[in-house]
């Protein structure tokens, strides 16, 4: 086991292993690969970092000089089996073992990744976990949002996973409850790392000045059209009572948004415009929220940088993680339910939060230190 430098405040070669969401160019997991895959270089001299991701060429592009494990190459999990008698091969699968059995930290998040909106999302984080335990190696759960399971199964598999783990640290304060009534006590609030972000990208400062545009972060979301008619619908309205302003359509992930946006910007018109974005640029994508007059997300990293660079959020609750960000930085009335967001005056609603939205002072480099002491926490310093 490497030590730490408690005079340095740095450790000492340590072999970490870092899982989590990463690979899907997911702009808010990128974001947090980016932030902890930095920090955890600044706080080592040479660390032998190993990230396992979905997609080796997408978190190339996000993390450089760090080694890539493909979760499809872990063996004995169901993201292995999934794949199992099409790609899978021997010397990668074994090279992953080696690496976890060799691993002095395993760091597991940030993010919400025990959720059960798929079970068999949370039956394939559940086998990795068991692996894990399996192989003897210790794991913590690093800023991470829980999930309050109504389903028994689910419920039991996250206590399971909480239980287990060496140390866990929470982005907001429901999730600090959850652990705290599940006997965990000893959990760490702290801020999502991807508040980090505009401190390590922005090297130069941000631009001040506010152009005339307002982003919209959504996703798909429920049964039936609900959702897709409240976006169309408020696409419209900003367009009508922000004379002068340009409404943008932010995909933050690709996968899942992008369709959604087009057909949102289709069915208002096309005035509005679906903005690119680039998972690999970070600094292009931090220039364009902090320019921004306001931002309504329903995806919670939208939000996030959005108060990262001081620009107005709204934020459409469709999960309590989303919620909980906004309770966490004081700003509770600036966030509404997707339920009421698609009822009968949540259109207006949102117009007279966004109307009321001002800038905050959110102190970048505070972030910067919670953020990396945090890190440090997991990584076995503070």
């Amino acid at each position: 086991m490497k030590k730490v430098n408690a005079s340095q405040g740095k450790t000492e070669n340590l072999r970490i292993v870092l899982i989590g969401g990463y690979g899907g160019g997911n702009i808010g997991d990128e974001a947090i690969c980016f932030v902890t895959a930095t920090l955890i270089k600044q706080l080592s001299p040479s660390p032998e970092l190993s990230i396992v991701t979905f997609n080796r060429k997408v978190s190339e592009g996000v993390v450089k000089d760090v080694d890539w494990i493909e979760y499809k190459n872990i063996p004995f999990t169901l993201f292995w089996l999934r794949h199992f008698g099409k790609i899978y091969e021997v010397k990668k699968a074994a090279y992953a073992l080696k690496t976890l059995m060799s691993a002095d930290r395993v760091i597991v998040g940030g993010g919400g990744l025990f959720y059960d909106h798929r079970y068999t999302h949370l039956l394939a984080w559940s086998s990795l976990i068991l692996l894990l335990r399996l192989l003897g190696k210790k794991y913590s759960i690093y800023a991470h949002s829980f999930y309050r399971s109504k389903k028994k199964a689910a419920g039991f598999l996250i206590r399971w996973i909480m239980k287990n783990a060496e140390k866990i640290s929470v982005r907001d304060p429901l999730s600090e409850q959850y652990c705290a009534d599940n006997g965990r006590l000893d959990c760490k609030i702290t801020s999502d790392p991807a508040f980090a972000l505009p401190a390590l990208v922005a090297e130069k400062g941000l631009r001040s000045e506010k152009e005339k545009k307002i982003l919209l972060a959504p996703r798909p979301w429920g049964k039936g059209d609900a959702n897709m008619r409240a976006w169309v619908a408020l696409v419209k309205v900003l367009e009508r009572y922000f004379e002068g302003y340009g409404v943008y359509l932010l995909p933050m992930d690709p996968r899942m948004d992008r369709k959604f946006c087009d057909d949102i910007r289709n069915a208002s018109g096309g005035k509005c415009r679906v903005l690119g974005v680039n998972y690999s640029d970070m600094t292009g994508f931090i220039e364009e929220l902090s320019s921004a007059s306001a931002v309504v997300a329903m995806r919670l990293h939208a939000a996030i940088l959005s108060l990262a660079v001081d620009t107005p959020a709204v934020g459409i609750s469709y999960d309590p993680k989303v919620s909980g960000v906004f309770m966490s930085m004081g700003r509770s009335g600036l966030c509404m339910p997707w339920e009421e967001f698609v009822s009968d005056g949540g259109i207006s609603r949102v117009i007279e939060m966004v109307r009321k939205t001002e800038p905050g002072e959110y102190k970048v480099m505070d972030h910067l230190l919670e953020v990396k002491n945090n890190v440090m926490w997991h990584i076995g310093h503070g």
